[in-house]
């Protein structure tokens, strides 16, 4: 590279840093051990497609795990994210194995849908779908 450019600025540069980037992220899904693992995987490669999201954790007290919320918090999805660029949000739920939405979940997905936010259950089979959505926003 000459000029004073740096990586990542020409057309085939940013094509193989997403190419790797997505070969990398695909790996993560395909050997992830748990739920956790996905998530974390989704959530490393939305924020590379410029997706701002927001994941609430559990957190263990005395008591067990806990997560404090306040309102209708019982069931909001995984992730909820906009991407201001392209002005797009989506909503996700993520499962691993043979784990479904609970009432509550559906709920919230269903909810979302109906107020124009588009709404996911993900598992690693969706990989096809979740890279879709990440790159190209849901519509």
């Amino acid at each position: 590279m000459s000029g004073g450019s740096r990586w990542g600025e020409t057309k085939i540069e940013r094509w193989m840093s997403e190419s790797v980037s997505l070969a990398i992220f695909t790996a993560r899904i395909e050997m992830a051990k748990d739920e956790d693992a996905c998530l974390a995987a989704v959530i490393e490669l939305a924020q590379w497609y410029g997706w701002r999201l927001i994941h609430i954790r559990p957190a263990r007290t005395s008591q067990g795990w806990r997560t404090p919320v306040q309102g209708d918090g019982v069931g909001f999805p995984d992730i909820f994210a906009i991407r201001r660029t392209t002005k797009q949000r989506f909503s996700a739920e993520m499962k691993f194995g043979k784990n479904v939405a609970s009432a509550e979940q559906t709920k919230w997905l269903s909810d979302m849908e109906a107020c124009g936010i588009p709404a996911f259950t993900w598992w690693p089979e969706s990989i096809d779908e979740i890279k879709d959505v990440l790159k190209n926003g849901a519509n």
